[in-house]
């Protein structure tokens, strides 16, 4: 009964975001100047299926939607920021290094707004895609503390790690990229994402460095054929390499592995999370 009612949270949402998705996507447009429509109508889909399985997980599950994320009794801030601005100065010093980049030049009035809606709308986004391709589907074997056996936890990174690609299928970067070395890039990403996170017992080091990722493209370092039109502060002639794409991956999550080593532990919390998901 609970791995249908975790099922649910994940069917539920999505179905009705794609149903409600065409007149509010109508409104956005209408509403909104062209690029920030551009941004909030991408990320659309992502806020209504959130907005949604809020409420849902109290309704279904009795639980707050924080019980999906992490065994604790709340986030743990310390966790999200190192994770944050770790990434943020992993992917900064790469792409300066490695990268091509140019100043972009625009007006501030026309700036702002976007900035405003990414730094709002990437990390809710970025939350809809790790309780769906992660976290939910992690707590249908392991409702309690993240803990389970060896097999368990192959099989769960593996079946993450394929969701998490092919909820990526339509990305722009596979006209740029050769599809295999690609597509083991998004694999790797979320295998090591769920393993990560698992072992740490909380999705937060995830949730933040997929944040970061995807703030840094919008804001500070775009590149031909970007998904995002966000006018950022700099912008490359060409993509990223896929060799320092991978570069950058390793880096990121030898990071975030001595994060969980290196912090605090859940014990007292992950005893308390037990116990709510057992009530």
């Amino acid at each position: 009964m609970h791995a249908l009612m975790l099922i649910a949270l994940i069917i539920i949402p999505f179905v009705f975001a794609v149903c409600a998705y065409p007149v509010l996507s109508m409104m956005v447009t209408t509403v909104f100047p062209s690029r920030l429509a551009a941004f909030i109508d991408l990320n659309l889909i992502h806020l209504i299926a959130l907005a949604l399985l809020v409420p849902l997980t109290r309704l279904l599950l009795r639980k707050r939607t924080i019980y999906l994320v992490c065994d604790g009794l709340g986030l743990d801030r310390a966790r999200l920021v190192a994770a944050f601005m770790s990434t943020l100065g992993i992917l900064a010093l790469t792409s300066f290094i490695f990268g091509d980049a140019e100043a972009v030049h625009a007006p501030l009035p026309e700036r702002l707004p976007l900035y405003a809606a990414v730094l709002v709308i990437t990390p809710l986004q970025c939350l809809l895609e790790e309780l769906f391709t992660r976290s939910i589907i992690a707590r249908m074997v392991m409702p309690q503390a993240f803990i389970c056996s060896k097999r368990t936890l192959a099989v769960t990174t593996l079946a993450c790690a394929a969701l998490f690609t092919l909820l990526h299928w339509a990305s722009p970067e596979w006209d740029m990229y050769p599809a295999l070395p690609l597509a083991a890039y998004y694999f790797l990403f979320a295998l090591l994402s769920t393993l990560v996170c698992v072992r740490d017992r909380g999705f937060e080091l995830s949730w933040a460095a997929h944040s970061a990722n995807n703030i840094f493209v919008a804001l500070f370092m775009g590149y031909p054929g970007c998904v995002y039109d966000t006018l950022p502060l700099f912008m490359q002639e060409t993509p990223p390499g896929i060799a320092l794409l991978y570069v950058q991956l390793a880096a990121i999550f030898l990071t975030l592995w001595l994060l969980h080593l290196r912090m605090p532990d859940r014990t007292g919390r992950t005893t308390a999370s037990a116990e709510q998901w057992q009530g």
